[in-house]
């Protein structure tokens, strides 16, 4: 019985790590860790004392291999155990007010009753894990989980002294004699009191990371408008400029008009006036469409990579056609992402003979589909290794890679 119910315990604990899903991984590595935890840690859980610290190590260094994510692996795992513990007392406290127990030693020695705690805690679990997932999963996804951010070091924090709590108190309460019903109640009213003031603490100290989090967003909001602000002047100049020069074009026309030379008109007009009109056009109609952008972090920074591209010479096609009014994104993380993506696509266009660049922003009902297409040199490299960790077209330990997209900002989806 007791490798039963020790193969169940790990079950559940990975059970409820897959089902709060805060590290993306697929649901046959959970799989690969049921079956290679329960091959190594089966002797182990005879010291009950000792099973769950060992566990927690373990599925630590399994989903940082797989991940390379040290605070949203902690969270994850902490979070995990923290939830185990504590419906053991919910399913405990379940179990002796359904069943004739005296005690939880009760349970323990009966099959059958150890078998009805364990169902008790799958459905107590599963239900927690759903609620955790409905109401808050969202916002814990728009966290940038990392050592830099203060709220991500106090929810680590937090979790770790929870779960530090939770964990003695389980070690000394199981392994007493004197496991009475009132006993397990006045443990899980402890519990939720405790539950209470950590979100009140909570509460607290978010108010103050949003009231911080809000000021660099009004910062990150003026140097994008200051920075849309100098790009407009500086159009504003280069057509002024444009208009100084007018009559000198016009005089340069004026002698093949003088000898009626039509033919020789012509063709200066084509080869000279009638592109410069077009670029102008051109200029003024890829800025016209960024108008659609309703964001102005955003537009302040998709405009300037628009100017940059023109100096060097690129041809970039904008397609945003319809009004982009948010992006369910940190508005400094999502400049970033835009910025890096376009810098990528500048440099790679540079270095052709075509030199283009298409980007687009297309809204659907529940997303955003950012676009970016561009010309690249014929030795570029393989697709699978834009992925790879450490990866840079420019060298080692230099620019930005996909990966870092991916590994930073979870709640967006990358397409090459």
């Amino acid at each position: 019985m007791y490798y039963i119910f020790s193969l169940l315990s790990i079950y559940l604990i990975i059970f409820i790590v897959y089902k709060l899903n805060i590290t993306i991984l697929s649901r046959n590595y959970y799989i690969f860790l049921s079956i290679i935890s329960s091959i190594i840690l089966i002797p182990i859980f005879k010291y009950e004392d000792l099973g769950i610290p060992v566990l927690i190590i373990f599925l630590i260094v399994m989903i940082y291999i797989k991940t390379k994510q040290l605070i949203p692996t902690l969270v994850s795992v902490t979070l995990s155990f923290i939830l185990f513990l504590f419906v053991d007392f919910l399913s405990c406290t379940l179990a002796l007010s359904i069943l004739p127990l005296d005690s939880v030693l009760d349970i323990k020695a009966n099959f059958f009753y150890y078998t009805l705690f364990y169902c008790f805690h799958y459905l107590i679990s599963y239900s927690i894990c759903f609620l955790i997932n409905k109401f808050f999963k969202q916002k814990l996804m728009l966290i940038n989980l990392n050592f830099k951010n203060k709220f991500s070091i106090f929810v680590l924090s937090s979790l770790l002294l929870t779960f530090l709590i939770f964990y003695i108190n389980s070690v000394l309460f199981f392994n007493s004699n004197l496991l009475s019903q009132n006993q397990v109640n006045i443990n899980i009213f402890m519990f939720l009191l405790y539950f209470v003031l950590l979100i009140l603490i909570y509460y607290a100290f978010s108010q103050n990371v949003k009231k911080e989090s809000e000021f660099i967003h009004r910062k990150t909001e003026f140097e994008n408008l200051k920075e849309y602000t100098q790009n407009i002047e500086s159009l504003y100049n280069e057509m002024k400029s444009f208009k100084h020069d007018y009559i000198n074009i016009l005089i340069s026309m004026a002698e093949y008009i003088n000898q009626n030379d039509m033919e020789n008109l012509k063709e200066y007009f084509d080869n000279n006036i009638l592109s410069i009109s077009k670029d102008i056009d051109s200029r003024d109609f890829k800025l016209g469409l960024i108008q659609n952008i309703k964001i102005p972090e955003l537009k302040g920074i998709v405009s300037s990579k628009i100017i940059r591209a023109h100096k060097d010479n690129i041809n970039i096609f904008i397609d945003i056609l319809e009004p982009i009014q948010n992006i369910n994104m940190n508005i400094v993380d999502l400049c970033r992402v835009i910025g890096i993506l376009l810098d990528n696509a500048i440099e790679a266009a540079k270095k052709t003979s075509s030199k283009s660049i298409k980007f687009g922003l297309v809204s659907r009902k529940n997303s955003v589909t950012i676009i970016v297409i561009n010309s690249c040199p014929h030795d570029t490299i393989e697709i699978f290794k834009i992925y790879e960790n450490g990866f840079s077209t420019k060298g080692l330990n230099r620019g930005v890679g996909l990966s870092n997209l991916k590994k930073y900002y979870l709640n967006i989806t990358i397409f090459v």
